[in-house]
C-alpha cells in the first residue's frame, strides 16, 4: 500500500515500533542459504533461502518478508466498513472517508460520467495563452500533477531549521527517472516504446485527431526535460540547495515567470522558497521560454489524463494498468479494486485517514512509549533549549524518582577505598596507591606491588579527591596527555605491567556498528577472564 509520507509512521508505528519478536503465523525464520557462503556473497547467504521459496504474486509488483502493507489495508478497510455502518454528519471527515472509498469503487458510475473529472483541467489548459498564463496554471495545480518544476513542502531548512521552506524540485517525466530517457539497452528502449504507446492512447481517448504524432510530440519534449535534470547521484547534494525569492529564481533560472508561477501557488510576493536542482532548474526554466506553447499545452494535457487514469473510465484505467502495471512494473494482473481504492484514499485524505486509524490502533500505552522515545530523539536533532530542558527534566525525574543524588564526599588522603575487580576485591589506603592510569572508559589503579581496574572514567574518579591529592598525582598528567593525543606508545608501569589492546571491529549486520574493545592481559598480570565491551557494556 502506498502511503503520503505524513500518516506512514503513523499507520506502521503499532506494527513496527511495538512489534514482539514473535514471527507471525505461517512465517518462517530467515536461514542462511545452505550452498553460499558469507564470505563470497553475503546478501545471497542471509536472503537466498527465502528468494528461492518466495514467489511475486501476479496481481504485486513487489513482496515482503512480512507483508504489513496487506494488514494495514485490512485495518484501514475495516475502518472505512465500520463507517459506513453508522449514520455520519455531513461533511464530516468520516463521512468523506466513506463517501471517497465508495465512489472509487463504483466504477459503472465513473464509466458513466467519461472525462467529466478532469474536463475542468482540460478546459484551463486549452485556453492558456502566452507563457504568463502557463506560469500561473503551473502554480494552480500543485499537488494535483508533478509539473516540470514542482513544489514540495514546507520542510525544515537545510541550513536554518527553525525556519520551513518549501522546496523547489525537478520533475514532470512521465518515465521513473532520466536513464529512462537517455539510456540505450533493450530494457530502456522497450520502456520508451510502451510509453509511447500509452501516450498514443490517451491521446486517441482524449479526442486527439494525430495521437501518435501527439505522442511523440510529447515524448520529445520529455526527452529535452530528462536532458535538463540534475542526475540522481547529484540531486540529493543538500550544499546545492539554494534560498530565494521570485527575483533571484529569475535571475538562477529565467524562462519561467516565477512571480507568476508562486503567486498561482499560493506562496506570497517576496517569500523564499528553496530551489534544490539549481542547474536543472535553470535548464528546464529555459525549456518553457524555448519549447512552442503548443507542445507545453499538449504535454500537460496528457500528463493530466495520465494522473487521472484510474478515476477514468475503463479504456483509460486499461491502458494505463498496461503501461503502468505491466510493462514498467512486472504485474500480470491488475490488483483488486478494492486495494487500489485504499491506495487512493490514503493519497488523498491521509491526515483524516491517520486519525482513524491511530484512535483505533495507538493505545495510550503506545503514546507513551513513543514519547519516551521522542524526548531521546530530540538530544539528536536542532531543537529549542526550552524543549530540550522539558527532555532532560522529564528523563531526569524518570532515572531519578527519589530526587537528585547528593554528591559523595571527596576522600581524604587518610580514607580506604573498596575495589572491585572482576571476581577479586581489594580494601586499600589511599596512600597506598601509587597512580591512576586512564584505560579509554576504565581507570588501572596500582597499589602495593598489584593494580586493579575501576570501571570509570578518570575524571569520575578524580572528582572523589581533593586538591592536595591531586597535587601527589602529578605523573597521572603525561598518560593523560598520551590518551588524549591518541599516542600509539604502550605505557609500562612497575614491574608487574598489563598492556592494553584495543581491536576495532566493523559489524556488518547492525545498522549502526558497534566498537568492540578486546582487552588481554599480559602473562605477568594476573590471570583474570578476557572481556569484551559493546561501547561500555561488559558482556
Amino acid at each position: 500500500m502506498t502511503f503520503r509520507p505524513s500518516i506512514l509512521p503513523c499507520l506502521l508505528l503499532p506494527l513496527a515500533v511495538f512489534a514482539t519478536p514473535a514471527l507471525a503465523a505461517g512465517q518462517a525464520p530467515a536461514l542462511p542459504h545452505a550452498a553460499v557462503r558469507v564470505q563470497d556473497d553475503l546478501f545471497l547467504a542471509a536472503n537466498g533461502a527465502w528468494l528461492d521459496r518466495t514467489t511475486v504474486p501476479a496481481d504485486k509488483s513487489e513482496v515482503y518478508a512480512a507483508d504489513l502493507p496487506a494488514i494495514i489495508n485490512a485495518r484501514v478497510r475495516a475502518i472505512v466498513d465500520d463507517l459506513r455502518r453508522q449514520p455520519q454528519p455531513a461533511g464530516s471527515d468520516a463521512r468523506k472517508l466513506v463517501d471517497y472509498f465508495d465512489s472509487e469503487m463504483d466504477t459503472a458510475a465513473i464509466d458513466r460520467t467519461g472525462l467529466g473529472p478532469v474536463r475542468a483541467q482540460l478546459a484551463a489548459i486549452d485556453a492558456i495563452a502566452n507563457p504568463l498564463e502557463l506560469a500561473r496554471w503551473q502554480g494552480r495545480v500543485q499537488g494535483i500533477l508533478k509539473t516540470p518544476l514542482w513544489l514540495w513542502g514546507g520542510f525544515a531548512d537545510f541550513k536554518d531549521p527553525g525556519t520551513n521552506r518549501v522546496l523547489v524540485m525537478q520533475g514532470g517525466l512521465g518515465l521513473p527517472d532520466r536513464d529512462y530517457y537517455l539510456n540505450k539497452g533493450a530494457r530502456m528502449e522497450s520502456a520508451r516504446a510502451a510509453y509511447l504507446a500509452y501516450l498514443a492512447t490517451l491521446a486517441k481517448l482524449s479526442g486527439e485527431r494525430h495521437p501518435r504524432a501527439a505522442a511523440q510530440r510529447v515524448l520529445a519534449l520529455e526527452k529535452r526535460l530528462a536532458a535538463a535534470h540534475v542526475p540522481a547521484a547529484e540531486a540529493t547534494n543538500p550544499a546545492r540547495v539554494q534560498p530565494l525569492a521570485a527575483a533571484g529564481l529569475a535571475g538562477t533560472a529565467p524562462g519561467l515567470d516565477w512571480q507568476a508561477f508562486l503567486a498561482g501557488a499560493g506562496i506570497k510576493a517576496g517569500e523564499t522558497v528553496n530551489l534544490v536542482h539549481p542547474p536543472g532548474a535553470a535548464a528546464i526554466a529555459r525549456l518553457q521560454h524555448e519549447l512552442p506553447l503548443d507542445d507545453w499545452k499538449l504535454y500537460f494535457r496528457l500528463r493530466t489524463l495520465d494522473s487521472a487514469a484510474p478515476l477514468l473510465p475503463e479504456p483509460f484505467r486499461a491502458a494505463h494498468f498496461a503501461f503502468r502495471g505491466k510493462a514498467l512494473g512486472g504485474q500480470a494482473v491488475p490488483a483488486p479494486r478494492a486495494e487500489r481504492a485504499l491506495d487512493s484514499l490514503s493519497a488523498a485524505l491521509g491526515d483524516a485517514l491517520g486519525q482513524a486509524y491511530m484512535h483505533r490502533h495507538f493505545s495510550a500505552q503506545d503514546k507513551a512509549r513513543v514519547e519516551r522515545i521522542v524526548e531521546v530523539d530530540y538530544l539528536l536533532k536542532p531543537i529549542s533549549m526550552e524543549r530540550l530542558g522539558q527532555a532532560l527534566r522529564k528523563l531526569e525525574a524518570r532515572a531519578l524518582p527519589n530526587g537528585p543524588v547528593a554528591p559523595k564526599a571527596p576522600l581524604e588522603e587518610s580514607s580506604r577505598i573498596f575495589i572491585k575487580d572482576g571476581e577479586r576485591c581489594h580494601m586499600v589506603d589511599l596512600a597506598a596507591i601509587r597512580c591512576f592510569e586512564s584505560c579509554r572508559n576504565h581507570v588501572q589503579v596500582y597499589f602495593g606491588n598489584q593494580h586493579a581496574y575501576i570501571r570509570k572514567a578518570l575524571n569520575a574518579v578524580e572528582e572523589r579527591f581533593d586538591h592536595p591529592f591531586n597535587a601527589a598525582r602529578k605523573c597521572l598528567m603525561p598518560l593523560v596527555t598520551c590518551c588524549v593525543a591518541k599516542s600509539q606508545l604502550i605505557r609500562k608501569i612497575a614491574n608487574n605491567c598489563a598492556s592494553l589492546l584495543f581491536t576495532y571491529a566493523y559489524n556488518r549486520f547492525a545498522l549502526l556498528s558497534p566498537v568492540l574493545a578486546l582487552r588481554v592481559s599480559l602473562p605477568q598480570a594476573q590471570a583474570r577472564q578476557t572481556q569484551i565491551i559493546y561501547r561500555g557494556a561488559t558482556t
